[in-house]
């Protein structure tokens, strides 16, 4: 059973750490690494709160918007020049986890959003069925 309490500080922790972050990002005063892990962290606190299946989605489609406007944020910054391929590539990679994300909770499929941006997830695959995966996607023993 989930502690209400302390998932409402969790939330509101979570959220505060985004848009503190975001704030830093948008000023040009940090980088994008942070963004995707507190993005997830919000919206994982956010799943606890929630049971109804259109609240779920929504918290995973807030996820997804918030990292598709970090990518446009390292675009512009890449197209100027003003930014390097790493940022440019966190952008696109966290979107497209962002997104997969979404795809499975919208099918009920219990996965990779669970464990959040940068911690282990369940693996999907045949062989590793049942293994953790690591941040970098290789197997754990």
């Amino acid at each position: 059973m989930v502690d209400l309490r302390r998932a409402i500080e969790m939330e509101k922790a979570a959220r505060l750490i985004w848009e503190e972050a975001w704030k830093w990002f948008e000023a040009g005063k940090t980088t994008a690494e942070q963004l995707p892990i507190w993005s997830a962290n919000w919206m994982k606190a956010q799943l606890k709160l929630v049971k109804a299946k259109s609240d779920i989605i929504t918290a995973y489609q807030d996820h997804l918007i918030r990292m598709q406007t970090m990518k446009e944020v390292t675009d512009r910054r890449f197209d100027a020049g003003a930014t390097s391929e790493q940022q440019h590539q966190i952008g696109i990679y966290y979107v497209l986890e962002a997104e997969i994300w979404l795809e499975e909770a919208k099918a009920g499929a219990v996965g990779a959003a669970e464990a959040g941006a940068g911690q282990s997830t369940p693996a999907k695959d045949g062989g590793d069925a049942g293994k953790e995966r690591s941040a970098d996607g290789g197997v754990k023993k």
